[in-house]
Formats: structure tokens, sequence, C-alpha cells
């Protein structure tokens, strides 16, 4: 990686753990909506359904 001494991440884990010390991952981007997506209407609102299987 780098200078310096090899340890394990087991190791450092446990040592940021005793001092307080939480990483900080990055969230999956799951709900953001992308420019290039077309955007649909809700065909169904103001439907009434009266009976079974009708949609």
């Amino acid at each position: 990686m780098g200078e310096g001494h090899a340890v394990n991440e087991k190791r450092i884990r446990r040592l940021m753990r005793l001092m307080g010390l939480m990483p900080i991952y990055q969230k999956p981007n799951t709900s953001r909506p992308v420019k290039g997506h077309k955007t649909y209407p809700y065909l169904l609102r103001g439907l009434r359904v009266d009976r079974p299987n009708q949609v």
C-alpha cells in the first residue's frame, strides 16, 4: 500500500472500535432519478374497480 508497517485489517477495525471511530461508507444510489430515464403517468388513477380481474 505504501510506506509503513504491514497491519491486518482486523487489527485496524478493532483499534478503530476501541477509539470510537466509525468508517464512512458510500450509500447506494437506489432512489435517485437519472435524467435520461423517462417518467410515465400512472394510468390507473381515477379508475374505479367494481369487480375482480377488471384491471
